[in-house]
């Protein structure tokens, strides 16, 4: 089984893969869109070819465990990219994934310090990653959505 992993924002989206049996999940780059027609077009491509069975998408929440406006911006992008695709889609937990991103970036950046030229890395798709990972944890631990 193949999954997706996606942190959506407005104008771009990250992206992570992942082997159901490995459970690693692995960031691709990053998509930038102009409009929804383009991002939908994408997706459809992508899951397709890379024959993606299972869309993991992160539903950001406050720190006081609250939907914002941009959870409302998420779940209508989930409700479109449902008429897309024909896999299914869960939601997970977001909090503070881009922050977990944030910090291991710090943590890649003073690992490779000595070598040149150093990539940027990639938020959004590591932001994705966390998000699929996290899933992968919460499934494991028994714990529905």
């Amino acid at each position: 089984m193949r999954f997706l992993g996606i942190d959506y924002g407005s104008k771009k989206i990250g992206l992570a893969t992942a082997e159901g049996e490995l459970k690693i999940a692995i960031p691709r780059p990053t998509f930038h869109y102009k409009d929804k027609e383009e991002l939908f077009s994408y997706l459809k491509k992508f899951i397709k070819e890379e024959e993606i069975n299972q869309v993991v998408v992160g539903l950001p929440i406050s720190l006081s465990f609250q939907e914002t406006q941009i959870s409302q911006e998420v779940r209508e992008f989930v409700d479109k990219l449902k008429k897309v695709i024909s896999v299914p889609i869960d939601l997970e937990n977001e909090l503070l994934s881009t922050k977990e991103a944030e910090s291991q970036k710090s943590v890649i950046f003073r690992k490779i310090k000595s070598r040149a030229p150093q990539k940027e890395v990639d938020l959004d798709s590591q932001a994705a990653a966390i998000i699929l990972e996290s899933y992968f944890h919460r499934k494991a631990a028994g714990f529905a959505n």
